[in-house]
């Protein structure tokens, strides 16, 4: 798990690079509950899934700074599947107070549906915190590693719709077998793999097909897989295409330079998204962009 030390140690630090004016007397964007399937969330910030970051101190420490919901670290079904020790460790839901979704890497459907199997028959024997600290279930269709590019997986599957309706249709009907508390289901993307993708707005249809088969909500990361995250802007314009496309009918989360609680707030005001996954800018204020009285 390299890299993850210095992920850890990063100095604290604010950036933000929009601002945005509240209204006086206005009720604050950051302070409005978010309904997300069947859970009530306390704020529209939520904690956004990191590789070698979120495990579940840090996620505890986030959501009682004031995080409405957290994720897991991302998961390879295919390792589930292997009974991996390593990958199911990964799975440290041991704090049932800490709201946590399960993400899972975008994969092949067979893979998709015996992993969610064996993650049922653990949480019933050998990894009883499962069945009380998995609340929610996400799968990732926007990881930019070139590994997970190489072999077709993530945001690949982004552009074989047929695929990805059988995905998502696999997390739908395991929502509605498990014993497991699982209360949301939503998937996480990106604008597509490269500019061609975003030309395309693969990300679009992407957001039909989770809507039709009845998904809580996606989550917009406003870039492509080939992006450099640190030299280029997130293009929250795309997150904007996609809300109006949608409205009510299904949540849409912004993601993508979000570093203070300002940059959340105009987010929200500039694309109407529902609520803010925030990665980095968790890692920067060491948790503190979620703590309402922090500045």
């Amino acid at each position: 798990r390299r890299g993850c030390r210095r992920r850890r140690r990063t100095a604290v630090r604010q950036h933000s690079g929009r601002t945005a004016h509240v209204r006086t007397g206005a009720i604050d964007l950051l302070d409005r509950p978010l309904r997300l399937g069947n859970w009530t969330l306390k704020s529209p910030l939520l904690l956004a899934p990191m590789e070698c970051v979120n495990d579940c101190a840090y996620r505890k420490m986030c959501f009682e700074l004031g995080a409405g919901f957290t994720f897991t670290e991302m998961v390879r079904p295919a390792a589930i599947i292997r009974k991996n020790p390593a990958t199911l460790s990964r799975i440290d839901t041991f704090d049932s107070t800490t709201p946590t979704s399960l993400q899972l890497l975008g994969s092949p459907p067979d893979e998709v549906r015996k992993a969610l199997q064996i993650v049922d028959e653990l949480a019933e024997s050998e990894n009883p915190h499962w069945a009380r600290g998995i609340h929610g279930l996400d799968i990732n269709f926007g990881c930019p590693s070139s590994t997970v590019i190489k072999a077709g997986l993530g945001p690949v599957l982004l552009n074989r719709p047929r695929v990805l309706q059988e995905v998502l249709e696999e997390m739908a009907e395991w929502r509605a077998r498990t014993r497991l508390p699982v209360g949301v289901i939503g998937i996480k993307i990106r604008l597509g793999v490269n500019a061609d993708d975003e030309y395309r707005e693969v990300y679009l249809r992407a957001i039909d097909i989770a809507r039709k088969v009845g998904l809580d909500y996606v989550a917009l990361h406003a870039r492509h897989a080939r992006d450099d995250s640190k030299a280029t802007k997130a293009r929250w314009a795309h997150i904007r295409r996609a809300k109006d496309k949608v409205g009510d009918r299904l949540k849409i989360l912004g993601n993508g330079d979000v570093y203070t609680r300002d940059d959340a707030r105009a987010m929200m005001e500039q694309t109407r998204c529902d609520g803010v996954l925030v990665a980095r800018g968790s890692i920067r204020t060491a948790g503190l962009i979620f703590d309402p009285a922090w500045q």
